[in-house]
């Protein structure tokens, strides 16, 4: 058990934490309104945004979790939240970091991850928000020209 994190609940959460990953913005967003979900304008603007809240639903409602922890896990893998758990790190991390994403950080801020979770998941989530920073203003920069 590393990071005094139950292997058994980060298994069960890693498993399902991609739920509705590959649903359409359409359907993504119909299913969160089904739900009664209040959706962000950052949410309408990027409806893959909706897939970990609506995963967690979908583990609820399809697979029985109950899971408060599992259930927190995989609604914050994508972006992360204010507070998270050490759960909540490990997914965000597993899935941030996973062995097919080529960014020239990720080994260095894995070898992190398994000394220091709170450092690791404080780093990745300020190198990804960078990375959407970047990829804002490129796109201002190519819609003004």
């Amino acid at each position: 058990m590393r990071h005094r994190v139950s292997t058994r609940k980060a298994r069960i959460a890693g498993m399902l934490h991609d739920l509705a990953r590959l649903y359409s913005a359409e359907r993504l967003t119909t299913e969160s309104q089904a739900r009664g979900f209040t959706i962000s304008a950052a949410e309408r603007e990027h409806p893959t945004l909706l897939h970990a809240r609506l995963g967690a639903a979908l583990a609820r409602e399809r697979f029985g979790i109950e899971d408060p922890e599992v259930l927190s896990a995989i609604e914050k893998h994508t972006t992360g939240a204010d507070e998270m758990s050490p759960l909540d790190c490990v997914v965000y991390l597993a899935d941030s970091l996973e062995p097919h994403r080529t960014f020239a950080e990720r080994s260095e801020l894995w070898e992190l991850a398994l000394r220091d979770l709170r450092a690791a998941t404080r780093e990745t989530m300020r190198l990804a928000a960078v990375h959407h920073a970047r990829k804002r203003a490129h796109l201002e920069v190519s819609a003004s020209s």
